[in-house]
């Protein structure tokens, strides 16, 4: 599904979920070159980084556009303010998508012995719908939030959900409902972030 066709003005974050990325037919070679990736950037830390996002500019109503490259330099200090740049169209927008996120935790948690392996969730919505004089409803009924990417999904078996990707989409929910609160969050982000998953798989 190609979100973006019908919309005017598409906007995306793409979030990489995962504390190690990796795959089956990984030798030990790639998978250490994985996981030095997510050491180095918010992954490993967080369950989950920046891996692109799109969207327009309140002031210019210019495009920015950021690759993942430089979504592997945002550090998890920055992750706040950097989710903010992206979501600027009113508080009920994050709150569509912090229910979003619950929703998708409780059905992962169910999804005993399956492992999303190196996928990513994908944000999107029309910033040209959230500025029409359209109902509110109608643009937040728009707001998708889709798992892309998931070539390497792979189930494993046991009795386990994914403990890695449940920790990133916990992670990313926290610091969206961060952007809810006015001034500095209390109680402070880093004591409501998980620990990263334990090695496992």
């Amino acid at each position: 599904e190609d979100l973006g066709t019908s919309a005017s003005r598409p906007c995306f974050l793409d979030l990489k979920i995962g504390c190690r990325q990796r795959a089956a037919r990984h030798n030990a070679q790639k998978r250490a070159h994985m996981a030095m990736k997510a050491a180095h950037s918010t992954s490993a830390a967080l369950g989950f980084r920046i891996c692109g996002m799109q969207f327009y500019s309140g002031e210019s109503g210019g495009v920015q556009r950021y690759d993942k490259y430089w979504g592997q330099r945002v550090t998890a200090e920055k992750m706040r303010e950097t989710l903010a740049m992206f979501f600027t169209h009113g508080p009920d927008l994050i709150g569509k998508v912090v229910d979003q996120l619950m929703k998708l935790e409780a059905t992962v948690r169910q999804l005993q012995g399956m492992r999303f392996w190196g996928s990513s969730l994908l944000v999107f919505f029309d910033a040209d719908r959230a500025s029409s004089q359209e109902s509110r409803d109608d643009f937040l009924k728009s707001v998708r939030l889709k798992i892309i990417d998931f070539a390497n999904f792979v189930d494993v078996g046991g009795d386990q959900p994914d403990e890695e990707y449940l920790c990133g989409i916990a992670n990313a929910r926290i610091f969206l409902q961060a952007l809810l609160e006015s001034g500095e969050p209390q109680p402070p982000l880093r004591e409501r972030l998980l620990g990263p998953a334990p090695p496992g798989d």
